[in-house]
């Protein structure tokens, strides 16, 4: 039910007519300029609905209405606010406008807090691997319960089994061959949405890469010395903040994407077949461990693919910086400016260094949160065998 916003601002602050007794002046001027203001509103024509067009746009219709009801309600608070600070008699000061070196102060404090880790935490990845944990944890258990009715000849051979899945399901160990990569990429056709999300992750952050990068020599046209160093350095920090967004979502999506396989390689096949976007998963365990691995291991890639991507974007604004300044520093023919400008260069070289550092090791950093992901999975695959 759609909710008239001007009766709902005014009966609202009726009550508060009433809170603010004996007062009742300010009540008035409050319940007067609810009205007003949500009647302006009103007129737009945002709350207008025909009853045959009212279905079709009902959840476009709800959002206007929150959103003017809130502007209602937030417009009539600051009123509130100023009419009793007026009747106290308190001064209110106004809202100290930020200078430009305050904005810049802002941007560098941001670029300096933004690291892979505070992202990843933003996109969920922390609890995604603490609930992988958990998942690991309960099927450890239940392996050591089920190991301990085991006869002598059956615990050798579970084993012998746990640590095949261990060296398969680590990334530092060639465990799988080029059929088994195949068998990888088949596994992802299944995971339509999972794969499809992967894969645009890693298409647009490669393309972004590209588009931060592409086109910085036309933009240092017609700057001085002193400009370009900025821009550039500006453009580097972009980069990289970029660059570590994109790392930590993939990151991110793909630990998502193997908590979904873990608990997929645990349900029956008969509850499978309910659902066309399961996977038919082979009914050996160190098939089914090939099978993830594989998956991770194209994870990786598109993890490594990203990280070149903008460190490879950071190398061509420097040497488009590069290119921009000798010519600036021949135009001007002093030696003294030209060996100053040459100093500058030097320092975006070593900034140049530094961001390449960062993202490379933030690359390794998601590929490592990957890993540890998937050695969760070890005893979780190893009792599908228990349960066979």
């Amino acid at each position: 039910m759609i909710v008239n916003t001007t009766e709902y601002a005014y009966s609202s602050f009726q009550d508060q007519h009433r809170t603010f007794s004996p007062s009742g002046k300010i009540g008035t001027r409050l319940e007067h300029t609810a009205e007003n203001f949500a009647e302006s509103i009103q007129k737009q024509g945002s709350f207008t609905y025909k009853g045959g067009a009212l279905a079709p746009s009902l959840i476009e219709g709800g959002k206007a209405i929150t959103a003017k009801g809130l502007e209602v309600l937030e417009y009539v608070g600051k009123e509130a606010i100023d009419l009793i600070a007026t009747e106290a008699g308190i001064q209110l000061e106004d809202d100290p406008k930020p200078t430009d070196g305050d904005i810049i102060d802002n941007e560098e404090q941001f670029a300096d807090d933004f690291t892979f880790d505070r992202c990843f935490y933003i996109y969920g990845g922390p609890e995604q691997l603490e609930e992988l944990e958990a998942l690991a944890n309960h099927h450890l258990l239940l392996c050591n319960r089920a190991k301990g009715k085991l006869s002598p000849e059956q615990k050798s051979s579970f084993d012998s089994t746990l640590k095949q899945l261990q060296h398969v399901l680590n990334l530092k160990t060639n465990a799988l061959d080029s059929s088994q990569h195949d068998k990888g990429k088949r596994l992802e056709t299944r995971l339509v949405e999972d794969v499809n999300e992967l894969n645009q992750i890693r298409e647009t952050s490669i393309a972004k890469a590209a588009e931060m990068a592409t086109g910085f020599t036309a933009s240092l046209a017609g700057l001085t010395m002193s400009e370009m160093v900025q821009k550039t350095s500006d453009r580097l920090d972009a980069i990289r903040v970029e660059g570590i967004h994109k790392l930590s979502e993939l990151c991110a999506a793909g630990i998502l994407q193997l908590l979904y396989l873990g608990k997929s390689v645990l349900m029956p096949t008969s509850e499978e077949a309910e659902n066309p976007n399961d996977i038919s998963w082979p009914e050996d365990c160190l098939e089914k461990a090939k099978l993830i691995r594989a998956q991770v291991q194209s994870i990786s890639g598109d993890i490594e693919a990203i990280s070149n991507s903008f460190v490879t974007g950071i190398g061509d604004v420097v040497a488009a910086f590069q290119a921009a300044i000798r010519t600036e520093a021949a135009k001007e023919g002093e030696k003294d400016s030209a060996n100053h400008e040459l100093i500058k260069e030097s320092v975006v070289e070593d900034k140049l260094k530094a961001l390449s550092y960062e993202l490379e090791s933030a690359g390794g950093a998601a590929v490592d949160k990957v890993q540890s992901a998937l050695q969760h999975l070890v005893h979780v695959v190893l009792f599908t065998s228990l349960k066979s």
